[in-house]
């Protein structure tokens, strides 16, 4: 649904969509992005480690399927025939995001971009997926280059991690085979269960 006030002037066609201005409303009801699946994503993407795996889940995973976002309202303006929306906000399963759309009616070409957050990675940068080109066939690519970046410090991080507990648990071991060995030196009294207080004389029967 689309509604707005326009006015514009020309001889021609192209001359009318020049100069077009106005501003009006779109409501979108139970919309649907098809080719996209960021839920089976998110899924995936908790269990990779290297970006040979994520690009295998972008275009194994991420492009089958669809995504349900629901309703969607925007205000849009058209400046001598340039129309624009900004920071349309939605929510699906497993992502929120923000969607942009910008259309030149001078040569009829679109911008339009979608950014995916994941509810299950809230630090990691947004996935993106951008449609551009001709109105009525834009190219369709997706941008994962943050998430790239953001899974190889995720490594090096889970690497360094490993490392730190296998040292810490290697030290412990070292550490109670020691005592063990202390312990079971010739005439060396084991230490007691409950050592008797020395401001305290022990009792004896």
């Amino acid at each position: 649904y689309i509604s707005g006030n326009v006015k514009a002037r020309g001889r021609s066609v192209r001359g009318l969509f020049s100069s077009m201005e106005g501003a009006g409303i779109l409501k979108i009801k139970n919309g649907v992005l098809n080719s996209i699946n960021p839920a089976a994503f998110a899924t995936a993407l908790a269990r990779i480690e290297t970006e040979s795996e994520l690009n295998s889940i972008v275009d194994g995973v991420l492009a089958k399927g669809q995504m349900s976002y629901g309703d969607l309202d925007a205000s849009f303006t058209i400046d001598n025939g340039l129309v624009g929306t900004t920071d349309l906000r939605f929510k699906a399963e497993s992502v929120t995001g923000q969607t942009s759309l910008v259309i030149d009616l001078n040569v009829f070409r679109l911008d339009n971009e979608w950014r995916f957050s994941f509810d299950d990675f809230p630090n990691s940068p947004p996935l993106l997926l951008l449609f551009t080109g001709p109105v009525n066939a834009p190219d369709r690519t997706f941008d994962a280059e943050g998430l790239r970046e953001f899974l190889v410090v995720k490594t090096l991080q889970d690497s360094v991690n490993r490392l730190e507990r296998l040292e810490e648990e290697a030290r412990q071991r070292q550490e109670q085979k020691r005592l063990n060995e202390q312990n079971a030196q010739p005439g060396r009294p084991a230490p007691s269960a409950n050592p008797v207080s020395s401001n305290q004389p022990a009792t004896v029967n």
